[in-house]
């Protein structure tokens, strides 16, 4: 998969999601952490998403939440997590 199109996909999972995490990422594209990392800052750094412990956020998402708190748990709610990694982004 070429460095834009995993750069759209990832684009496009965040916008679906609100939040997405590196893990989240690499099931869904099958590349490694460092790549999903990398992608990641370089996205933010363009300013097309917000970047967060974990992962990343859109900022649609982050511009429709009342509290950072709200955005937290409606984005948690949506993501196959453990309750560690959960508590961990929370």
């Amino acid at each position: 998969m070429l460095k834009s199109e995993r750069q759209r996909s990832i684009l496009e999972l965040c916008e679906q999601h609100g939040v997405i995490t590196v893990q989240f990422v690499r099931k869904n594209l099958h590349v490694s952490d460092m790549t999903i990392r990398r992608d990641l800052e370089e996205l933010a750094q363009q300013d097309k998403i917000i970047r967060v412990h974990g992962g990343a956020q859109s900022k649609s998402f982050a511009a429709g939440a009342s509290t950072a708190s709200e955005m937290k748990t409606a984005a948690l709610d949506d993501l196959e997590l453990s309750h560690l990694e959960k508590n961990a982004l929370v």
